[in-house]
């Protein structure tokens, strides 16, 4: 995205993923002037494990990293936002404005049509050990967002919608697998 003028600063508490801000986003403060795209990818592993019945412990997941997403997308105001997780985030999170399996994002964003992940290796094929590969958003999904946001009429956003993870949109948009 970086090549298509967006000017783009991570945030990760773990230093192996190399980010601009290396922070604990759960006591991490936004300040500065409102971006237009935050994406927040809170950790999976918890809401994945307690989908499958052969993993589930019965131990809800910690959704206080989910909660500091939420505080820091009210905090910042972005144009748009987008919280991305598994479907075993589904019962915490509520019903995702856009489903590309194994992608389900959650927020505020423009329809954003198709997207062909043919090309990409499936996230399920990491072993758990490749956690930076595994956590990585397919570059088709990104191009797709930020084409739809270059590309949309501005959508109005009133700092209200973080208050639960669902977008104002009118109706999910889903692709089959």
């Amino acid at each position: 995205m970086q090549r298509r003028g967006w000017h783009i600063i991570t945030l990760d508490n773990d230093p192996a993923f190399s980010p601009d801000i290396l922070a604990d986003v759960r006591t991490w403060h936004y300040q500065g002037e409102a971006p237009t795209l935050i994406w927040a990818s809170p950790p999976c592993n918890e809401f994945s494990r307690e989908f499958f019945p052969w993993t589930r412990t019965g131990n809800p997941p910690d959704l206080s990293i989910f909660t500091a997403c939420k505080r820091i997308i009210q905090e910042a105001h972005p144009t748009y936002w987008i919280i991305e997780n598994t479907r075993g985030a589904v019962p915490y999170f509520g019903t995702p404005s856009f489903i590309r399996y194994p992608y389900y994002l959650w927020g505020f964003f423009p329809p954003i049509g198709t997207v062909d992940l043919s090309k990409r290796k499936h996230k399920d094929s990491y072993p758990s050990s490749a956690k930076a590969e595994r956590a990585k958003i397919p570059f088709a999904l990104s191009l797709r967002i930020a084409q739809a946001i270059e590309t949309s009429p501005p959508l109005t956003w009133t700092g209200r919608a973080a208050q639960s993870a669902h977008s104002p949109q009118a109706s999910r948009q889903s692709q089959p697998e």
